[in-house]
Protein backbone atom coordinates (compact mmCIF):
# COMPACT_ATOMS: atom_id res chain seq x y z
CA UNK A 1 0.00 0.00 0.00
CA UNK A 2 1.18 3.60 -0.49
CA UNK A 3 0.44 6.88 0.88
CA UNK A 4 -2.71 8.34 -0.70
CA UNK A 5 -1.56 11.61 -0.60
CA UNK A 6 1.24 10.70 -3.04
CA UNK A 7 -1.21 9.16 -5.68
CA UNK A 8 -3.46 12.26 -5.78
CA UNK A 9 -2.62 12.62 -9.51
CA UNK A 10 -4.70 9.53 -9.99
CA UNK A 11 -6.84 9.44 -6.86
CA UNK A 12 -7.41 13.43 -7.49
CA UNK A 13 -6.20 16.19 -4.70
CA UNK A 14 -9.77 16.17 -2.92
CA UNK A 15 -9.66 12.25 -2.68
CA UNK A 16 -6.10 11.97 -1.57
CA UNK A 17 -6.72 14.71 0.42
CA UNK A 18 -9.88 12.12 2.53
CA UNK A 19 -7.84 8.67 2.36
CA UNK A 20 -4.65 10.38 3.64
CA UNK A 21 -6.24 12.04 6.77
CA UNK A 22 -8.87 8.76 7.12
CA UNK A 23 -5.45 6.61 7.49
CA UNK A 24 -3.52 9.19 9.65
CA UNK A 25 -6.73 9.33 12.52
CA UNK A 26 -7.60 5.39 11.91
CA UNK A 27 -4.52 3.87 11.21
CA UNK A 28 -1.44 6.46 11.47
CA UNK A 29 1.50 3.65 11.83
CA UNK A 30 0.62 2.01 8.29
CA UNK A 31 0.61 5.80 7.04
CA UNK A 32 4.27 6.25 7.96
CA UNK A 33 5.30 2.88 6.82
CA UNK A 34 3.54 3.37 2.97
CA UNK A 35 5.69 6.80 2.77
CA UNK A 36 8.89 6.44 2.37
CA UNK A 37 11.12 8.20 4.68
CA UNK A 38 12.99 11.32 2.83
CA UNK A 39 10.86 10.72 -0.18
CA UNK A 40 8.37 12.94 -1.38
CA UNK A 41 8.63 16.20 0.89
CA UNK A 42 6.73 18.60 -1.14
CA UNK A 43 4.12 16.50 -0.91
CA UNK A 44 3.53 16.05 2.77
CA UNK A 45 4.26 20.13 2.93
CA UNK A 46 1.55 20.50 0.37
CA UNK A 47 -0.89 18.65 2.84
CA UNK A 48 0.20 20.50 6.27
CA UNK A 49 -0.33 23.33 4.03
CA UNK A 50 -3.90 22.53 3.47
CA UNK A 51 -4.71 21.13 6.91
CA UNK A 52 -3.47 24.49 8.15
CA UNK A 53 -5.99 26.38 6.03
CA UNK A 54 -8.80 24.16 7.05
CA UNK A 55 -7.52 24.29 10.91
CA UNK A 56 -6.79 28.46 10.57
CA UNK A 57 -10.88 28.40 8.71
CA UNK A 58 -12.34 26.12 11.41
CA UNK A 59 -11.10 28.09 14.12
CA UNK A 60 -11.72 31.97 12.40
CA UNK A 61 -15.24 30.59 11.47
CA UNK A 62 -15.92 29.97 15.61
CA UNK A 63 -14.25 32.87 16.52
CA UNK A 64 -16.54 34.91 14.31
CA UNK A 65 -19.93 33.49 15.39
CA UNK A 66 -18.90 33.11 18.94
CA UNK A 67 -17.62 36.67 18.75
CA UNK A 68 -14.31 35.96 19.83
CA UNK A 69 -12.12 37.66 17.41
CA UNK A 70 -9.36 40.11 18.63
CA UNK A 71 -9.50 43.91 18.66
CA UNK A 72 -9.07 46.14 16.06
CA UNK A 73 -5.77 47.13 15.88
CA UNK A 74 -5.18 50.93 16.68
CA UNK A 75 -2.49 53.23 14.83
CA UNK A 76 -0.97 54.40 11.25
CA UNK A 77 -2.95 51.30 9.88
CA UNK A 78 -6.05 50.93 11.59
CA UNK A 79 -7.49 47.16 10.73
CA UNK A 80 -10.87 45.05 11.90
CA UNK A 81 -10.66 42.28 13.36
CA UNK A 82 -12.82 40.75 10.35
CA UNK A 83 -9.97 41.96 8.18
CA UNK A 84 -7.29 40.40 10.74
CA UNK A 85 -9.09 36.99 10.23
CA UNK A 86 -9.30 36.80 6.64
CA UNK A 87 -5.48 37.56 6.26
CA UNK A 88 -4.74 35.16 8.74
CA UNK A 89 -6.70 32.80 6.68
CA UNK A 90 -5.17 33.50 3.32
CA UNK A 91 -1.66 32.95 4.67
CA UNK A 92 -2.22 30.01 7.06
CA UNK A 93 -0.62 27.74 4.09
CA UNK A 94 2.18 29.68 4.66
CA UNK A 95 2.78 29.72 8.18
CA UNK A 96 1.83 25.91 8.41
CA UNK A 97 4.75 25.22 6.19
CA UNK A 98 7.48 27.74 7.69
CA UNK A 99 5.89 26.20 11.07
CA UNK A 100 6.50 22.71 9.96
CA UNK A 101 10.61 23.72 8.65
CA UNK A 102 10.87 25.58 11.43
CA UNK A 103 9.68 23.24 14.29
CA UNK A 104 10.90 19.94 12.61
CA UNK A 105 14.90 21.58 12.34
CA UNK A 106 14.69 22.00 16.04
CA UNK A 107 13.07 18.52 16.87
CA UNK A 108 15.55 17.49 14.36
CA UNK A 109 18.68 19.08 16.29
CA UNK A 110 17.66 17.15 19.19
CA UNK A 111 17.21 13.73 18.20
CA UNK A 112 20.91 14.34 16.59
CA UNK A 113 21.98 15.74 19.97
CA UNK A 114 20.90 12.28 21.54
CA UNK A 115 23.09 10.54 19.33
CA UNK A 116 19.88 9.38 16.31
CA UNK A 117 17.74 11.13 13.49
CA UNK A 118 19.81 8.61 11.17
CA UNK A 119 16.48 9.02 8.64
CA UNK A 120 17.61 13.01 8.11
CA UNK A 121 15.91 16.01 8.62
CA UNK A 122 13.42 15.69 5.65
CA UNK A 123 12.21 12.29 7.21
CA UNK A 124 12.17 14.81 10.49
CA UNK A 125 9.82 17.57 8.60
CA UNK A 126 7.67 14.90 6.48
CA UNK A 127 6.56 12.75 9.81
CA UNK A 128 5.75 16.55 11.47
CA UNK A 129 3.83 17.70 8.11
CA UNK A 130 1.54 14.41 8.28
CA UNK A 131 1.02 14.58 11.46
CA UNK A 132 -0.55 18.34 11.63
CA UNK A 133 -3.42 17.16 9.69
CA UNK A 134 -4.50 16.16 13.21
CA UNK A 135 -5.69 20.32 12.24
CA UNK A 136 -8.63 20.01 11.12
CA UNK A 137 -9.92 18.86 14.05
CA UNK A 138 -10.36 23.11 14.84
CA UNK A 139 -13.64 22.20 13.36
CA UNK A 140 -14.38 21.50 16.90
CA UNK A 141 -15.79 24.66 19.06
CA UNK A 142 -13.95 24.54 22.64
CA UNK A 143 -11.91 21.52 22.36
CA UNK A 144 -10.30 21.73 18.65
CA UNK A 145 -7.34 23.63 20.11
CA UNK A 146 -6.69 20.80 22.86
CA UNK A 147 -7.01 17.91 20.89
CA UNK A 148 -4.94 19.55 17.77
CA UNK A 149 -2.07 19.91 19.73
CA UNK A 150 -2.17 16.48 21.70
CA UNK A 151 -2.49 14.63 18.73
CA UNK A 152 -0.39 16.09 16.40
CA UNK A 153 2.86 15.45 18.63
CA UNK A 154 1.15 11.58 18.99
CA UNK A 155 1.57 11.60 15.18
CA UNK A 156 4.59 12.92 14.60
CA UNK A 157 6.21 10.80 17.11
CA UNK A 158 4.68 7.68 15.15
CA UNK A 159 6.79 9.43 12.30
CA UNK A 160 9.22 9.19 14.02
CA UNK A 161 9.92 6.19 15.25
CA UNK A 162 8.91 4.77 11.60
CA UNK A 163 11.38 6.84 9.70
CA UNK A 164 14.06 6.78 12.11
CA UNK A 165 13.79 3.61 13.20
CA UNK A 166 14.22 4.83 16.66
CA UNK A 167 13.02 4.38 20.37
CA UNK A 168 10.01 5.72 22.14
CA UNK A 169 12.75 6.88 24.65
CA UNK A 170 14.31 9.05 22.26
CA UNK A 171 11.41 10.39 20.48
CA UNK A 172 10.04 11.66 23.95
CA UNK A 173 13.15 13.20 24.95
CA UNK A 174 13.75 15.17 21.67
CA UNK A 175 10.11 16.45 21.65
CA UNK A 176 9.84 17.06 25.51
CA UNK A 177 13.13 18.51 26.27
CA UNK A 178 12.84 22.00 23.71
CA UNK A 179 8.95 22.04 25.16
CA UNK A 180 10.79 22.28 28.32
CA UNK A 181 13.02 24.90 28.06
CA UNK A 182 10.87 27.36 25.80
CA UNK A 183 8.59 27.24 28.85
CA UNK A 184 11.56 27.81 30.89
CA UNK A 185 12.57 30.57 29.33
CA UNK A 186 9.31 32.08 29.01
CA UNK A 187 8.54 31.48 32.58
CA UNK A 188 12.16 33.44 32.99
CA UNK A 189 11.00 36.39 31.31
CA UNK A 190 7.48 37.13 32.76
CA UNK A 191 9.14 36.74 36.02
CA UNK A 192 12.14 39.26 35.27
CA UNK A 193 8.66 41.54 33.43
CA UNK A 194 7.13 40.85 36.28
CA UNK A 195 10.05 42.12 38.52
CA UNK A 196 11.13 45.50 36.62
CA UNK A 197 6.98 46.80 36.86
CA UNK A 198 7.58 46.13 40.20
CA UNK A 199 10.50 47.56 40.75
CA UNK A 200 9.35 50.87 38.97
Amino acid sequence: MRNPFEERRHLGLFTAYLQTLKMLFLRPAELFEATEPGRNLSDSLLFAAISGFLGTLFETTWSLYLGSLPPPTTGILEISPETQALIQVIFSPIAAVLSVVILASLFHLFLLLLGDGHGGWRATAQALAYGTGAQVLMILPKIGGFLTTILTFVFFAIGLLRFHRTTLLKVLLALLIPLFLLLALTGFYITKLALLLGAG
